[in-house]
Parts: C-alpha cells; structure tokens; sequence
C-alpha cells in the first residue's frame, strides 16, 4: 500500500536527467541495469555487423557493374546468340505426352524431336552412305553399251513364247469346244507360222541388202577404174604424108607393142633397189631394235609410239 501511493504521488512527475560533473566518476549500475546495457550494446553490435556486409556486398556488385558498363559497346559487335529451344521442346513433349486420344496419325513434337535427334546420329549417316553406295553399284551394273541395244529374239524363245500364248488361249476357250472338221491347234499354227514367217523375210531382206550393197559398191569401183584407164590413154592421130600415105606412130616407132607395162620404179634398177633396201629395213625395225642416229633434235622425249605390250623385239640366242 505504501508503494502504490508512493507511485501515485510522482506518476505524474517528469524525469530530469542530473547533470554529472566531467571529474566525477559515473556511480556503478545496479544489476538491472546492468542487464538492459548488455541487451542495448547487443543488438546494435549485431546491425552493425549487418550493414557492414550489406555495404561489402554492395561493393563488390559495383565493381563488376561498373565493368560491364565500360565493355557495353563491345556487346554490339559481337552475333547474336541462339535463342535455346530446349525448354519449350521439352514443354511441348510433356503436353502431347498426356494426349488421351492414344496414338496420333501426325507427329507430335516428342515424336518429331526423336526423329531429328535419330538424324543427326552416326548410324543414320552410315546408313546413308551404304544406300548411296548401293544405289551406285546397282547403276553402274546395269550402265553399259550393250543394254539400249535390239536383240533378235532366238527361234527357241520365240517357240517358248509361243507356246505359252497358246497354252493360255487354250485354257481361257477350255469351256467352250472346237466345231467338226477343225483342229483347235489350227489358229496356233498359223499365228506362229505367220510370225516364223515374218521374222524370216526380215532377215533374208537384210542379209540381201547388205550383198546387194557389196556388189554395187564393186561395180562402181571397177566402172571408176575403166573410165580413169580410158582417160589415161593417149589416142593417137593419123597423119597423112605428103605422099598421100599414112605415117607409122610413135608405138611403132619405137617398138613398145610387145613390150609389158612397167612401175617407173622398177624401169631404174638403182631406185628399185633402194626401195626394196627400205622396205627390208621397215620389216627389220618391226621385229628388233635398230639403231637410227641417236636420239632427235631437241633430245630424248620418251618413246613417240608409246609402249606397246605385245610387241616384241629381243634378240633370240641359239
């Protein structure tokens, strides 16, 4: 009771703080006190460690900001980076993977992201290639000249065809029979004669032609000669003498009527001995090596004729 009226006496009073004199020590806290400064000093100790690692932080974002700043002008000229599809790829599989319609006839993207990831693969490029090389080997095959080339069908293929046609025929009008008196073979006979036929006057009309083409070109050469030797002659003219009587010409002036027609060559005995001497020589380099003067003007060039694999020209010892 004494302490509430105590309190109610200077609850209304308001607390002056005593001036203390510099000289004068501070009087000792009690232990409440005490405890309050403890708790005051703690806390503010504890911002201050905050601020101090906030202005740390604050300071080593600065640095590389300001940095990025000065090299902002070389971003532009450096190319674009890819904008990465990965994230909406993945998305996009996730959402057709929960499709409840089961399997779809188009590709979803999940699908479609295989298909791509299969192509840049290693087996699908070597598959490409043994294709290629396939389809190469397969072309190369069949390239040749003798492919676009006609045959002549054989007259055993020709039977064999034939025979089958007829066998077919016969089977498709089995149902049906062949009327009295004619043979159900007949209109097969004729058709295959007919072709036999056919084929036969074909080739004979080649074969003719080709011979008749030989012996034209024959009797064109000799009618070319007869009228070449015809223009070669000298046709003598007749001359009358003063006495009325016809002069002896220059045949038989000279005797040539008996004599036989002769190469110019072969009226010179020294040329036609040269000329025999050549051609021995010819045959000669044909069958061994003949030295002929050493190499050429400007020098040995390689052999002119080339290199001929089956000639022969070494020297057989006996």
């Amino acid at each position: 009771m004494k302490c509430r009226n105590a309190w109610k006496k200077v609850e209304n009073l308001k607390a002056s703080k005593p001036a203390q004199p510099a000289d004068s020590l501070p009087s000792p806290p009690e232990d409440e006190d005490i405890g309050m400064l403890d708790e005051e000093t703690v806390v503010p100790k504890q911002a201050r460690e905050t601020n101090k690692v906030k202005r740390a932080k604050a300071k080593a974002e600065r640095k590389p900001k300001a940095l990025e700043d000065s090299l902002a002008d070389l971003d532009s000229l450096l190319a674009p980076k890819k904008v990465s599809k990965k994230n909406t790829a993945l998305k996009d599989t996730e959402e057709d993977s929960n499709s409840d319609f089961g399997e779809e006839d188009y590709l979803d993207s999940k699908t479609a992201a295989e298909k791509a990831a299969r192509k840049k693969s290693l087996r699908f490029y070597t598959s490409q290639i043994a294709q290629k090389s396939n389809r190469r080997a397969a072309g190369g095959r069949d390239a040749g000249g003798d492919m676009d080339i006609p045959y002549r069908e054989r007259l055993k293929d020709r039977r064999a065809r034939l025979n089958a046609e007829a066998e077919k025929r016969g089977k498709r009008g089995s149902n049906i029979g062949a009327d009295l008196g004619e043979g159900s073979d007949d209109e097969d006979h004729e058709t295959a004669r007919a072709i036999r036929d056919e084929g036969n006057e074909e080739y004979y009309n080649m074969i003719a032609a080709a011979s008749n083409k030989r012996k034209n070109a024959k009797a064109a050469k000799a009618e070319a000669l007869a009228t070449a030797g015809s223009a070669d002659r000298v046709v003598e003219v007749e001359k009358v003498g003063p006495d009325g009587r016809r002069e002896i010409t220059y045949a038989i002036k000279a005797n040539k009527g008996l004599a036989p027609k002769r190469k110019k060559e072969v009226r010179n005995p020294r040329v036609k001995k040269k000329l025999a001497y050549e051609s021995k020589l010819k045959k000669l380099k044909s069958q061994k090596p003949v030295y002929s003067g050493g190499p050429g003007k400007g020098g040995y060039a390689g052999e002119k004729s080339g290199l001929k694999t089956n000639l022969v020209k070494s020297v057989k010892l006996s």
